[in-house]
């Protein structure tokens, strides 16, 4: 009798164990270092579910790109002042709708379900990137990951966590409240979102009009690290990473980024932690995707959709994190 007593309270206690480490993250490096730098990589489980994150030091690099012009230019110094964590992949259709259903039972609300890839007869692998949604939905989604991992949310109005992304709460989702430092997971701003494409060294750069992890212009050299032009979004990961280890920022989906669109912000905006301009009804995309041609992969690429309604097949996004 005692042993089965024993029994029952060792199977009741590795069932608590296994439900409290239903969330969690596990550091981890490439190096026989244990410190943090390049290399480093931060596993992030959320239930049956995970994704990578890889370690982006603080620094500064030239933004933009000449070459390409338009709004991608002038080029101009840039200093980012935090280390931070950038999801190694797209979000996946997967991790999406873990989430997703955790928030929806815990009172949060999506404009826009997802779509599995770009929802073609082909996108049966849950490894494809979430689509079809727009600025709102990522934000909020943000929140939701942050609160499911026990991590203070970034993005607030009026003092209150942001947890609906309806049309009818536009007001709200339009003039969130960007907290850098809060811990929680959110979008990167464009000038993160650049410098982490562009990233060698930290000395030497990714040219702007190159995509990112590419050794030239070509169709080859592009071709090896984005998918464009395919008719169809891929699952992620499959294309070559840059210098990070992090896939995909050029090509399958269009990114959102945090900032707001504005032609003119090169030309006099912040050039520390800048987080774009302070109105607009337009939001960064980045990155090219799966039906753009290859000037669209270029790292110093720009483009822009209303936040509201500019979800569509080719737009998904990836988190960030500050360390």
């Amino acid at each position: 009798m005692k042993k089965n007593i024993f029994l029952i309270m060792l199977a009741i206690i590795i069932l608590c164990v296994a439900i409290a480490c239903g969330d969690n993250e596990t550091t981890s490096t490439s190096s026989s270092s244990s410190s943090i730098g390049l290399g480093s990589e931060i596993t992030v489980t959320s239930g049956t579910v995970g994704f990578d994150m890889r370690y982006v030091p603080a620094g500064s690099f030239a933004m933009g790109s000449s070459n390409i012009g338009g709004n991608a230019a002038p080029e101009h110094q840039v200093t980012l002042t935090r280390n931070f964590w950038m999801m190694e992949t797209e979000v996946t259709y997967a991790v999406w709708t873990n989430v997703t259903q955790w928030a929806v039972a815990n009172g949060y609300i999506f404009a826009n379900a997802g779509l599995q890839g770009n929802g073609s007869g082909n996108d049966n692998d849950p490894l494809e990137p979430v689509t079809d949604i727009n600025w709102n939905d990522a934000i909020v989604w943000c929140n939701a990951l942050s609160e499911k991992m026990g991590l203070t949310p970034v993005y607030t109005y009026g003092g209150n966590v942001i947890r609906n992304s309806m049309d009818s709460n536009h007001q709200i989702t339009s003039n969130a409240v960007f907290n850098y430092d809060t811990g929680g997971y959110r979008l990167p701003t464009e000038a993160e979102w650049e410098y982490a494409s562009r990233y060698k060294d930290g000395v030497s750069w990714t040219p702007g009009d190159y995509a990112s992890g590419a050794t030239n212009t070509n169709v080859e050299a592009t071709a090896a690290v984005g998918w464009y032009m395919t008719g169809d979004s891929h699952p992620v990961g499959e294309k070559a990473p840059n210098a990070l280890g992090i896939n995909d920022m050029s090509g399958n989906v269009f990114e959102w980024c945090w900032d707001r669109y504005d032609v003119s912000y090169y030309n006099g905006g912040s050039r520390t932690d800048p987080t774009g301009s302070v109105s607009g009804p337009l939001r960064i995309w980045r990155g090219g995707c799966w039906d753009t041609s290859e000037n669209t992969l270029q790292c110093a690429y720009r483009n822009m959709a209303d936040h509201a309604s500019g979800g569509s097949d080719q737009t998904g996004f990836r988190v960030v994190r500050n360390y």
